[in-house]
């Protein structure tokens, strides 16, 4: 899209603590960062990869990281 011009997504919001070991895992995975969320922009991701994205979420473990 052209800069200014809102594309429709969803996104999954985690606790922002987790962006660094989601970056460090494998895969890395890379979000934003908004106040205290973590924001994953699902338009981003393939929807072959949604297993994985989870799989990589779950995998740096339970719980709130502030």
């Amino acid at each position: 899209g052209a800069p200014g011009v809102a594309l429709p997504s969803a996104a999954v919001a985690l606790p922002a603590g987790l962006a660094a070991p989601l970056r460090a895992g494998r895969p890395a995975v890379v979000g934003r960062v908004h106040g205290d969320r973590l924001l994953l922009d699902l338009r981003t991701v393939p929807e072959e990869d949604d297993a994985t994205l989870l799989a990589a979420v779950l995998a740096v473990g339970p719980g709130e990281r502030a």
